[in-house]
């Protein structure tokens, strides 16, 4: 089961299930992901300096769309609705002001993105984040941390995130080979 992405063996979530009732850590792992998505997007709308009302208002429509109650149902994809504004929010405000403490708990959250080990939403994430990320940037008139640096916490938040996700990789890449199915 370890080296089974889908099994989410080392993912917070998982923790529920060892110390309550299964209906309830069920039921807790998707009601905790929509929640956090509706503040992440509240959050990431006050730091790209909406009014608080339109920043609630934003989080609504997020959580209420379409596209994110078409993924509630699935166990390993729903949490990439809560971290997408989550980590787009976490690298925004390192742009603007990096710490220490900001760092480490943004590597911390792309570790557990990487837990999820799903290949095509962390490309989509990606894809999303770079552009952004750039954008703010190069756009936004406020404080804001030098290119270079800004290019060197981007890296060090990733790769960081990546490693500690790695007591997931390394047992899903020695099934993938020694897997019949490695060769198609």
């Amino acid at each position: 089961m370890l080296a089974n992405p889908n099994a989410m063996a080392f993912y917070p979530t998982q923790i529920f299930f060892h110390l309550l009732p299964f209906q309830t850590a069920f039921e807790l792992h998707y009601v905790l992901h929509c929640v956090f998505s509706g503040i992440a997007v509240f959050l990431l709308g006050l730091t790209l300096g909406l009014h608080p009302h339109a920043a609630f208002f934003s989080a609504m429509l997020f959580n209420f769309s379409g596209a994110t109650l078409s993924l509630v149902n699935l166990a390993n994809i729903l949490p990439i609705v809560t971290y997408l504004p989550l980590l787009t929010w976490v690298l925004l405000k390192n742009l603007q002001r990096f710490s220490l403490i900001r760092i480490a708990g943004a590597s911390l959250l792309f570790g557990f993105f990487f837990l999820l080990l799903e290949p095509v939403s962390i490309l989509a994430v990606a894809l999303f984040l770079i552009p952004t990320a750039i954008g703010f940037y190069g756009l936004n008139s406020g404080p804001k941390v030098p290119l270079c640096q800004a290019i060197g916490i981007f890296v060090l938040i990733g790769a960081s995130g990546f490693f500690l996700a790695a007591v997931q990789f390394a047992p899903t890449w020695e099934l993938i080979e020694n897997s019949g199915r490695k060769w198609g």
